[in-house]
């Protein structure tokens, strides 16, 4: 009676309901037949679909003064991302056109099957070791969001 993922962003959880769809406090132990078959059978178990919304990393580079320095990160950012199982959607060379306020200079867009997964890899120790790589005084814009769904 646990939770399993099916797909990386649905998790399908088997839920204890009696007949009226309430949860009770404590479950009734199967019954032989003939002795209090009838209790036993008030339970039944549903199904029910939790949508977990992908988590993204958005990273925007307004000035790169130390591209050596930046390229060794790029190197170990790239293995922690993938070792969480993000996927790089845009990166360097993409296409940008930036507006208002907007800097076009580089934006990073990365994407994780859940919020707590991009978390999670921006917090893990290869991550870590990664942004150790930056350049002192390295500035960027970097923000961890969740998607709608």
């Amino acid at each position: 009676m646990g939770d399993h993922i099916d797909s990386p962003s649905t998790i399908t959880a088997t839920v204890h309901r009696d007949r009226t769809g309430h949860r009770p406090h404590r479950l009734a132990a199967p019954q032989r037949a003939g002795h209090g078959s009838e209790q036993a059978s008030e339970h039944q178990f549903r199904t029910q679909e939790v949508i977990v919304a992908k988590g993204y990393w958005v990273s925007v580079y307004p000035t790169i003064t130390d591209p050596e320095r930046l390229a060794a990160y790029n190197e170990l950012a790239g293995l922690a991302v993938k070792a969480a199982g993000g996927r790089v959607l845009a990166s360097i060379g993409s296409r940008v056109v930036a507006h208002e306020a907007g800097i076009a200079e580089r934006v990073v867009l990365i994407e994780f099957d859940s919020f707590g997964q991009a978390v999670a890899a921006y917090e893990s120790a290869v991550y870590q070791k990664a942004l150790a790589e930056l350049p002192d005084g390295f500035e960027r814009d970097f923000r961890i969001i969740e998607g709608l769904d």
